[in-house]
């Protein structure tokens, strides 16, 4: 919601213990090198928008990185695991 991909934000009487202050350190994606990724999201998922795994996710991940990359139109978050249609995707 605030347009930075940051570690989990526990309120202003959580963080200080979690992260010795009030502000949530963001991830950087841009450094990241290690293991190979892969990236799978879905066009019916409400956590990981289309838009912003296009636009957005695939411009802070080095490119040298990503192995993999799949887009399921009728997938949720949770169909790549759970879903009756899991295991008709291929993965590799």
């Amino acid at each position: 919601r605030n347009n930075v991909f940051q570690m989990y934000d526990y309120g202003i009487l959580g963080n200080p213990g979690h992260y010795n202050g009030e502000t949530v350190p963001p991830y950087d994606l841009t450094t990241y090198n290690s293991p190979p990724m892969a990236i799978f999201w879905g066009g019916q998922d409400p956590l990981a928008d289309d838009r912003d795994v296009r636009y957005w996710l695939n411009n802070l991940v080095p490119s040298a990185t990503v192995v993999l990359q799949k887009f399921v139109s009728e997938f949720g978050h949770l169909d790549f695991v759970w879903g009756e249609h899991a295991n008709e995707v291929v993965y590799t």
